[in-house]
This record gives structure tokens, sequence and C-alpha cells, in this order.
């Protein structure tokens, strides 16, 4: 049936706990909580749950004294986890609605449990924002939790429980009423304004999603150059760029940023500006500006290159921008045309670059909404950071990749394909922004794939044959050398091999920018599509580092701070996991650095995630996945006893969710070494691993090492040990992975190319 919901007019405090968490670390929390919320109303608490691990992540919104009335009551040991102690099997989860906010939501007949008239707001990405409420819950509990009588309370008071321990509390609830009684929220009306370079977008007006919100006024024209009466027409070549006739007195400080609109609707035109204006007291940023000053050369061009994720947007034309630095006193300004295509969110990605380098990213999202829907009055995230160049950025060829998604209408079928476009960018090699685009990607069938995840399906279908098929070692490495040639003429474009192969004895580091981190490019091996001659290095060994759009990595990692989980298994669910130990805890202790053990356990892992007290974390440990859900992952990090004597032992797990909704690492940005084995008793995909470099990036890392499918011991431990001695030794993030993949390759076995490197290619040890 469906429902109308009431959101509330501002969102209070709310706190957002795992269910895994046991009671004794929540009510630390809790407490902590408290104390944070003294006195604020309309208080919620919201458990997160995955179910096994990897199952769908449901959950549950509390109120704070009604929560804790329930964990009083619960007759189990403090360690056990939350899940536990609340019986969540029984309990009806909150219904959720993604994306947009909804004014009605469709709920199934169930029992009259408090969670299940909590509608929970959850960005597309999964992030809480808001807890609404639907229909009466003040009759009594039924069978799925706790009765009413246990948590404290009598009769038709048993929900209408105060805040928290005491405090006010989120009020009673009204009897659901029809939709036709119900004022629906008034739509935005669409108010066109006029685009920086004097356009109308048809779309409404913007809010951008910034704490200041976008600026209203109009920009200043940009100061007149000598080039100015050159139409800004896109790039799209490899030719040189043409510094400007005047050349200015010296290098300075610029103010970088962007901004777009916060929501559009379908059909609807708007545009994604830029801003380049010099650093003083009269510079008017947009609502996402880079934090501090950029230097920026005074006589060479810049280029803005727009990059998105999702399908809701299209680009109108060029995605690639040149501009004119700005002269005293002025700003250069340009913009993209967008168009909203399909509903949904979206992240926009704009890299500011000069030369070769790139001086800044800034990154934001955008939601599209279908007819009917309503803004969204708390989404916001920007991010906008910036790194120095350095000339020896230059040295390192950059593939900027994006993903091409094409509707074809045959007759009266729709179909999809999926292409890459590349951006070919180093000096030295003479590859001024180069764009090419590949053919379109294929699935297992041999049809063009509708999207990514259907070619990443397919690969991942082959390589699990041909790649733990180890018995004959000659045939394998054929079959693997037979399989990164593949990938070449599938991935890359004849034109894009072409080229690289007549460059391949100058490039001294690849590094591959994209939104995805699933496609194997560590396995591609070069092959000259004139003579069908076979490169003898795969991608992995030119030292490939990866990134995603809109990230800049730190150049500097401090390597002071290190902590360690060596995943146990106490009750026998797994093989302990003892790889790296010795050389971190023997060979490090040489050189002055003493890392500290996490107990294999959720909460001691947790609380050090929380605290982001560390430089490097490594975890060694086992790991579970989907195979019906590529993206979906959980490590095993320990297990414990069944709930009685005769329950079977249980791993503890942490997802992938968890981390990314609930961890911030950028007060240290620092480097994430994710060794996870293959689990014994668990079936595991080649792509169990993929989301977990975008988690730990998200959250704030500063380079994250994993793998592409569960290695094995030996040459994981060998690859990790020559890891750590190269950085340690001041080499770049680049030679490190290089060197570690060097010293596991003699093992004959394919795990030397599974690992994925994410960071700065040319960051180093502090």
């Amino acid at each position: 049936m469906g429902v109308q919901i009431d959101w509330p007019a501002e969102s209070g405090p709310i706190l957002v706990l795992p269910a895994q968490l046991s009671l004794t670390a929540a009510r630390r929390r809790l407490a902590s909580f408290e104390e944070d919320v003294a006195g604020q109303e309309t208080v919620w608490i919201i458990l997160r749950h995955a179910s096994r691990g990897t199952g769908p992540v449901l959950h549950y919104a509390f109120e704070p004294r009604e929560l804790m009335g329930w964990l009083e009551d619960s007759p189990l040991p403090a360690e056990r986890p939350l899940a536990d102690h609340l019986h969540l099997s029984d309990h009806p989860p909150s219904p959720v609605c993604q994306g947009h906010r909804r004014t009605e939501v469709e709920v199934n007949d169930g029992p009259m449990a408090p969670t299940r008239y909590r509608v929970i707001h959850l960005s597309r990405g999964g992030e809480v924002r808001a807890v609404g409420t639907w229909g009466s819950t003040s009759s009594a509990l039924e069978s799925s939790g706790p009765s009413a009588e246990a948590a404290g309370v009598e009769g038709d008071d048993a929900l209408e429980l105060g805040g928290f321990m005491g405090s006010s509390g989120s009020g009673s609830r009204s009897a659901p009423a029809s939709p036709s009684s119900r004022p629906q929220p008034p739509r935005r009306p669409a108010a066109p304004r006029r685009g920086i370079l004097g356009r109308t977008p048809s779309g409404p007006t913007r809010g951008g999603g910034a704490p200041t919100g976008r600026r209203r006024d109009a920009p200043e024209p940009a100061a007149p150059h000598p080039s100015s009466s050159r139409p800004r027409a896109p790039l799209e070549s490899s030719g040189p760029s043409t510094p400007s006739d005047q050349d200015h007195a010296s290098d300075f400080h610029a103010v970088l940023s962007a901004d777009g609109p916060g929501e559009l609707e379908m059909g609807q035109v708007d545009f994604i500006e830029f801003r380049i204006e010099r650093a003083g007291a009269d510079a008017r940023p947009l609502a996402h500006s880079i934090p501090g000053h950029v230097k920026v050369g005074a006589s060479e061009s810049l280029r803005v290159l727009l990059s998105l994720r999702g399908r809701a947007i299209r680009v109108q034309g060029s995605r690639l921008r040149e501009i004119e630095p700005p002269s005293p006193g002025g700003a250069s300004v340009g913009e993209f045309e967008i168009e909203a295509v399909e509903p949904g969110e979206a992240e926009v990605a704009l890299s500011f670059r000069q030369g070769g380098r790139e001086l800044a990213a800034v990154r934001f999202g955008l939601e599209v909404l279908a007819p009917g829907d309503t803004a969204d009055p708390a989404r916001s995230r920007s991010e906008a950071r910036a790194v120095p160049p350095e000339p020896a950025d230059d040295a390192v060829l950059r593939l900027l990749i994006e993903e091409v998604i094409e509707t074809v209408q045959q007759g009266d079928r729709t179909l999809r394909t999926t292409r890459f476009r590349y951006r070919l960018v180093s000096e030295p090699l003479g590859l001024h922004y180069l764009t090419l685009e590949s053919r379109p990607l294929l699935n297992r069938d041999g049809e063009e794939a509708r999207d990514l995840d259907d070619y990443v399906d397919w690969i991942y279908a082959r390589a699990t044959q041909e790649l733990r098929r180890r018995s004959d070692l000659p045939r394998f490495q054929k079959e693997l050398s037979g399989l990164g040639a593949s990938l070449c003429n599938e991935l890359l474009s004849p034109e894009v091999a072409r080229t690289l192969w007549g460059l391949r004895d100058r490039i001294e580091g690849i590094q591959i920018t994209s939104w995805e981190p699933r496609i194997p490019w560590e396995l591609v091996r070069l092959r000259d599509p004139d003579s069908g001659e076979l490169d003898d290095r795969y991608f992995a060994e030119y030292g490939l580092i990866r990134t995603f759009h809109g990230e800049t990595p730190p150049r500097s990692l401090p390597l002071r701070d290190w902590r360690y989980l060596a995943a146990t298994y106490p009750n026998g669910t797994e093989v302990s996991v003892q790889t790296e130990v010795e050389f971190l805890t023997r060979t490090l202790p040489e050189e002055g650095v003493e890392p500290q053990a996490i107990e294999a356990g959720f909460d001691s892992l947790w609380s050090v995630l929380e605290a982001c007290d560390f430089d490097v974390l490594h975890l060694a440990c086992h790991g579970i996945a989907d195979p019906g859900d590529i993206r979906r992952a959980a490590l095993v990090i320990g297990d414990r006893p069944g709930l009685t004597d005769g329950d079977q032992a249980e791993p503890i797990l942490l997802d992938a969710e968890t981390v990314r909704y609930g961890v911030r690492l950028r007060k240290r940005r620092p480097l994430v070494f994710l060794h996870a084995c293959e689990a014994g008793r668990h079936g595991v995909g080649l792509t169990a691993w993929g989301g977990w470099p975008q988690t730990f990036m998200e959250a704030g890392a500063g380079a994250f090492i994993g793998a592409s499918w569960p290695v094995r011991d030996r040459p994981a431990s060998l690859f990790a040990c020559a890891f750590y001695e190269a950085l340690w030794e001041g080499r770049t993030l680049g030679e490190a992975a290089q060197r570690a993949r060097e010293a596991a390759k003699p093992v004959g076995d394919a795990s030397w190319l599974a690992f994925k490197v994410y960071g700065h290619p040319l960051a180093r040890r502090a």
C-alpha cells in the first residue's frame, strides 16, 4: 500500500552505527553522542546491517531511549553485537527512499514494530540524510521484538518514548491520512538565468549544494587578453597548446573554483561553470572552490577537463576547454553545457591542468528529478583539492579514461552500448590530450555490452577459468599472455594501441584515471595492431598506478604510525593469516618503527578506523563475496562462538558499506594495504574486491593497495614486503609497486598481477 510520509522541516542529529558493534562499544558511543546532542529534539539512531556481510544493507531507525530499553532488557553477554541483542533478523527494517526525497512510499503488511514506521532517506550513494515517519505507532508491539512492558512503558504510551535518556523526543505520531488530504509540497519553479557566456539555460535556479549556495550575481566578464578575439572552442586535438601573446611578468597564485546545478528536471539544460582568478581580496570564487591558492604558470594556457559518473547527465559538445591564464585584476571563466536525460544522481569532476600536470580537482554531485519528484534539501557533497605540480609529473604517461554510453534505436528495440574515451597526456612523449575511443565493449555472448558491469562480468568469467588453472605452468603462462593481448584488443582501440606501441620504450610510468575500479588494467598487454607483435610487458610492469576522477592524492606519505591486523580464527572457521607479520614486527622495529597490532575483532578494528591515528593500516585476513553482485564483499576479520553450545562458530565481518559511510580518514591521509586471502569455506569470484579501493579512497585514504581477486599467501607476502621496503627507502609509489610486482612474479602465480595500487605515482615517504 502507498502511505504518505511526514518529513521534518530540518533534519535533527542522526547517529549511524554498524549493527556488528558490540553492546559494550555501542554504550560508549551512545554516551558520547548524548553529550554532543544534549537538549536537541528529534534525535535518531540508525543501525546499518549487512545481512551475512554480503547481503542487502538494511536500515533500522530507533529513538535513543527506545533503543536503550531494548538493549537493557537483553540477556546476552555485552560482547555480542547489537544485531544479536536486538534480534534484528526478526525486526522489520525501516523503509528506505534513495536519491530524491519522496512524499509517498510503498509498504507491505507487517508487525507493528516501531522501525516499520520510520522512513530513511539515503543519498544514491547510501549516506543517511533524514528520517521521516508515517502512520500511527501508538499501538502495542507485536511479537517481532521485546514487549512494551519490557521496555519500561505501558499501554498507548509504549511507543511514545521520550528523547535521549530522558530529553524530549520526536513527539507523537498522527494517524495516516489519505493522499488527497495531504497537501503536496510545492514544486520549485524553473527560474531561467543566463549562462556566464551569455546563453540562457532551460533548467531551474541552481543551489550547487555548497553551504554558501550558488553565487547569485552574474560574474564579471574576464579581463580581455590579446587572444580573446579567438573563440574558446572545444579542444579535441593532439597538438601542443599555444601560449598567450602577452607574457605576464611571472607565475602567480590563483583561486580555482567551479559550480553546477543542485537539481535538474528531465530534459532541462544547464551549465557547469568554472572560474580561474588571481588570488587576492577581490577574488569571487564559485560555490566549490579549492582551499588555499594554486600556483599557475603565467605564460601557458590551462585546460579544464569535465568528467561525469552516472547516466543522468549528458554533455553537449566537448568535455575539454582551453583557457588563457587570467590577467591582473581579471578572471578567466568558462562553462560546459549539460542536459538531464535520466533520473538519478551524477557526480561531476573538473580537473584543472597545465601542461601535463594536474593543478587541482573539484568534485560535486547533482541530481536529475523524475516527474513528481521533489528536491532533496539536504543534498550536499563536494570535494576540492589541489596538489603542487612538479616537473617530474610530465614523465608519467596519463590515460584519462571516461565511460561513454550511447543509446541507439533499432526498430522497436532500444540498445545501449558502452565504450571508453581516452585522453593521452605526456609532454615528453608528445601527447597533448590526444583523444581516441575504443570500440563498443562486448559481453560474454559476443553482443555489445549494455553497461560496464555487463562487460566486467564477461572479463572475470573468462579470467576465473584461465587464471586458476595452475597445474601446467607453461600452459598457464601462455594463456595469461593471450588474455593480456585479448584485453588490449577489447579495451584499447587500434589507434590507442598503435600510439602506445611506438612509445613503449620511452614510457617511465603509467597513471590511469577513471571512475571505475574493476577493469583489470594491470593484465593488459600491448599488441601492435599492424604486425601482431606482442609486448614483453604487461601494463602492471610499467609501474601502473590508478586514481579516481576528482581525486588529488597526496605526494607525501608520512609512514610514522603503523597499525596492522593479522586475522586469527580461534574457533576454527578459517586458517589464521600471518604472512607479513614477521616484516611488520621484526624488520620495521630495526628502523625505529613499532607497529601496533589490532585485535582480530570488530570493536577493535572499528575503534582504530574511527580514531584514524595511523599513517599505515595493513589488513591481512580472509574474505567472502556475493557471486551475484561483483561490487559487494566483506572481510572476515575473526570469528566468535555461536550463541549456544550447539551453534556453529560465526565469522566476524566488516563490509564495505560500513567503512564507506562510517570512517573518515582525511585528517591523516594514510596508506591502506588490504591483503585479503581466499576464504576456504566460501566461493569468491575474481571481482570480489572491486569495491574496496573506492571505499577507502572516498573515506580519505592517501593511497590504497589491494587485489582484484583473492591471492595466494606466498606471492602476497613477497609483494607486501618488497613494496614496504622500497617505499621506506624513499622510492616513489610507482617504483615501489614495480619492485613489489617483480618480487612476486617469479613464484609463477598470477597473484603479482592482481594488486591494484591507488594514489599519486610520485608520492614518497615524508
